[in-house]
């Protein structure tokens, strides 16, 4: 063999896995699942607010804190205009829509796992929806039709990132995202 000692078959392996492991952490990127209705639209006694600005504002302010792309998993995704509705009502031009779930059948909840198993490079996520979850519930701020994502929801999103941050609980592991 032509190794050197510090060149060994194992210490370039380890070497490349390295490597590797430091190319895929710099592609990874933080999500924002996003539902529209009951979170950025709103009923309330005697109307109905679409693309609420002030709504709006805080999925922006959120995206922004914490460099979150969005990807939109409310049935608006179907129009070809999902992503422009939302800069209409004033989304940050820096935060990126980034895609949309696929629609499949069963519970929304079902769309967002598929999504994590074919985009491995998701390091992090949230949910905004007023939907129940059940496996990913942790993960997710619940809004209602009346309030949507208003102030009080946006500080629960702030806190609930910063508690799974300092629990390292803010993403799901590839393994896991592959058995779920």
């Amino acid at each position: 063999m032509f190794f050197h000692k510090d060149n060994s078959l194992k210490n370039i392996l380890a070497k490349a896995k390295q490597q590797r492991d430091q190319d895929l952490s710099a592609m990874a990127y933080d999500v924002l699942f996003l539902d529209y209705d009951g979170v950025v639209n709103i009923i309330y006694p005697g109307g109905y607010e679409r693309f609420s600005k002030p709504l709006v504002a805080n999925v922006s302010k959120l995206c922004k804190q914490f460099d979150l792309k969005i990807v939109v998993i409310s049935s608006w995704k179907i129009s070809p205009d999902y992503a422009a509705y939302l800069y209409e009502a004033g989304l940050d031009p820096e935060v990126k829509v980034f895609g949309k779930t696929d629609d499949i059948p069963g519970p929304r909840e079902e769309e967002i796992k598929k999504y994590l198993q074919d985009h491995i490079y998701i390091d992090n996520f949230i949910i905004l929806d007023d939907g129940l979850f059940d496996e990913l519930r942790p993960y997710q701020v619940r809004t209602t039709m009346a309030e949507g994502f208003d102030d009080v929801k946006y500080e629960e999103a702030v806190q609930l990132i910063k508690r799974m941050k300092n629990n390292n609980r803010f993403s799901i592991s590839l393994e896991k995202r592959v058995s779920v």
